[in-house]
């Protein structure tokens, strides 16, 4: 173990008693928690107008978390469009070059509900009824319209059991998933890409051994039998 620079060694006598290490927060995590104090107290307000003064524990705690929900769902939102926003006129994938085709809105789906996304999509320089992407997608790792969270949470769920299932679980979580529809379309999308994506192995046929024609007569030939000697017999 390396200590920090800053350790100060306390002696007793001629031997090392024990070391005190002077260790400092570091500055985001100041930063990290005085932004939870302050979404605390945000949450609280929002719970307060939502629920009510009388409200049970249980209340509170569904509003808390739909309110958490609604705060997710409008950061990831304005992330997105952040991204996409900062996408130049040109972009390069792969090697090949993509201009700007045109612009419209989208819709993804999150474990705290839609997310609505103005983006643009591009086509290959060059070609003008060529296929588009999107690099928005691309860039936030986005998978067959779902945040890598839902994506996760979708494949998860289908496999340990039936995509009903899947979704009372994430009810149950109290997210806001899309609809059923839209999870098995998301889980049979992403089982295609797997299995397109994964290599397939197979064993190699060995090849039939070759022999000579004299090998196969001697392996084939009858062998003759050797009489056996009989006992107790008298010459």
């Amino acid at each position: 173990m390396e200590l920090p620079h800053n350790h100060v060694p306390m002696r007793g006598g001629t031997h090392m008693l024990g070391i005190v290490q002077q260790l400092a927060i570091p500055d985001n995590e100041m930063v990290y928690r005085r932004s939870i104090e302050e979404a605390q107290t945000a949450l609280r307000r929002a719970v307060a107008a939502r629920a009510g003064r009388d409200a049970s524990f249980g209340d509170r705690e569904v509003a808390l978390l739909a309110a958490a929900n609604d705060t997710c769902r409008l950061e990831l939102e304005a992330a997105l469009q952040h991204t996409a926003d900062a996408q130049p006129e040109r972009v390069q994938i792969d090697g090949t070059v993509y201009a700007r085709h045109e612009c419209g809105a989208a819709e993804y789906h999150s474990l705290c509900g839609a997310l609505h996304v103005r983006r643009a999509t591009y086509r290959r320089t060059g070609e003008r009824n060529g296929p588009t992407i999107v690099p928005l997608e691309l860039a936030t790792g986005l998978i067959e319209g779902a945040t890598p969270a839902l994506a996760y949470r979708v494949a998860l769920g289908y496999a340990q059991g039936p995509g009903r299932r899947a979704e009372e679980q994430m009810h149950a979580d109290h997210r806001r998933p899309p609809s059923r529809s839209t999870l098995e379309r998301l889980g049979k999308a992403m089982g295609t890409q797997l299995t397109e994506a994964a290599p397939r192995i197979e064993p190699v046929p060995r090849p039939p051994e070759r022999s000579s024609f004299r090998a196969r007569a001697r392996r084939h030939r009858p062998q003759p039998r050797r009489p056996s000697p009989v006992r107790g017999c008298d010459r």
